[in-house]
Order: C-alpha cells, then structure tokens, then sequence
C-alpha cells in the first residue's frame, strides 16, 4: 500500500489543550502548552477515513480547486 505524507496545518481550542494537559495531570500553563504543541508538531500521525468526509462533494467546488473529471461515455 503506499502512503503519501504531507504537512497539514492544524488550529485547536486552548481549552481542549488545557483539557488534555488536565487529564494527563499535567500542570496547565503556557511552558507545559507549548511543550505539547511542540510534541504534536514532532509526531507522525495517521489521519482516520471520517476526516476526507467533511470536503467538498459537490462537482462545482471540487472544479473551482481545479479538480478534474472523467467524461461520461456519452459525452
């Protein structure tokens, strides 16, 4: 199976930081939330199926991102 890696850019809530810092019994701070963003920067992570299921579906948008088709056969 080949595998394609690429570099995404991720935006999360403080607050889920904070609560994953929380339930690690990790002090809440700016050091200890800059150490764990920089350890999610570090890691290789494989991305689940359901992620793809939130882009664009529709033949118009997936043409605007330049996307191409193939032709019907009676086209």
């Amino acid at each position: 199976m080949a595998v394609l890696k690429f570099k995404i850019e991720i935006a999360a809530e403080t607050k889920d930081i904070q609560k994953a810092l929380k339930n690690r019994g990790i002090t809440v701070n700016r050091a200890n939330t800059n150490r764990f963003i920089k350890m999610i920067q570090s890691g290789c992570f494989s991305m689940k199926p359901e992620l793809y299921e939130d882009l664009p579906k529709d033949k118009e948008t997936l043409l605007m991102h330049g996307f191409t088709f193939q032709k019907n056969k009676g086209e």
